[in-house]
């Protein structure tokens, strides 16, 4: 395809991500923010594919600050919504519930962080 007449990419008003894993402990990641986004917007659960549904608490951490927990057993996702407006940094993770004795989720529960939004500041 000639160059010239390439389009440019279109723009989203929102970053998105999705993101799937089995683990033993916890897992996270984070994001840098600069306080370019005021709320951050998703679908969270245990894929449909997972061998036994067992609860999984999922977490949004915000400058260091613990801000939301959610814990889902399966079934229909939760939503999210939450404020960040001003945050410097953004971690969202997932570990199994406390006083779950195998700390280990393994196989048989994969979480999913589906249709996550960053929505902008104006």
């Amino acid at each position: 395809m000639d160059r010239r007449h390439r389009q440019p990419a279109r723009q989203h008003p929102y970053k998105a991500w999705s993101a799937t894993g089995a683990w033993c402990g916890t897992a996270q990641l984070q994001f840098t923010l600069d306080g370019q986004f005021r709320r951050l917007t998703a679908q969270v659960g245990i894929a449909a594919n997972s061998e036994v549904t067992k609860p999984l608490d999922f977490f949004l951490v915000v400058d260091g600050n613990r801000v939301a927990e959610y814990q889902t057993v399966g079934g229909a996702p939760q939503p999210v919504d939450v404020s960040i407006a001003g945050a410097r940094t953004l971690t969202i993770g997932v570990e199994p519930p406390e006083g779950d004795s195998t700390r280990c989720p393994g196989p048989e529960r994969i979480a999913v962080w589906a249709e996550a939004r960053l929505i902008p500041a104006r």
